[in-house]
């Protein structure tokens, strides 16, 4: 199992979106900076499981988080609904995002506010979808 290719997955699953003219791909690994639009896979946070048959049984909250630089207030609103609408059809299109340890991989809240999250010195508008990714493989080196 390695998180990093859980993010990368996920961030492959979700690809490029183009909402209103404004194009976003994501990624897993955090830039430096935001110019005007970024679509990141956080690092997660999660709880850790290992079972007396020596599997890892794990469960992981990645936030995805679209951050856009403001403009007007209506217009910042209507398009969080968008970037919303635009991305959860494509979070949601691979539970197994194609690696055999996955079990699921899916969205499980959604927090979406104008100037809710701090990226560097910056306030941006964020639509955030937690992505639970339920781990489950055989560990050798767990002795039992």
């Amino acid at each position: 199992m390695n998180l990093k290719s859980i993010a990368d997955a996920i961030a492959a699953q979700i690809g490029t979106v183009t909402v209103n003219g404004q194009s976003a791909t994501a990624t897993a690994s955090l830039p430096n900076t935001v110019s005007s639009v970024a679509l990141v896979v956080y690092p997660p946070t999660g709880s850790l499981e290992v079972g007396a048959t020596a599997r890892r049984d794990d469960v992981y909250d990645f936030p995805v988080r679209l951050l856009r630089d403001p403009l007007n207030v209506p217009a910042r609103t209507d398009e969080l609904y968008a970037w919303f609408n635009a991305l959860r059809d494509l979070i949601e299109a691979n539970v197994d995002l194609n690696l055999a340890y996955v079990s699921y991989a899916q969205p499980t809240s959604l927090r979406m506010a104008i100037d809710g999250q701090r990226y560097g010195d910056s306030l941006y508008d964020v639509v955030e979808f937690i992505v639970t990714v339920r781990v489950n493989e055989h560990v050798s080196t767990v002795a039992v």
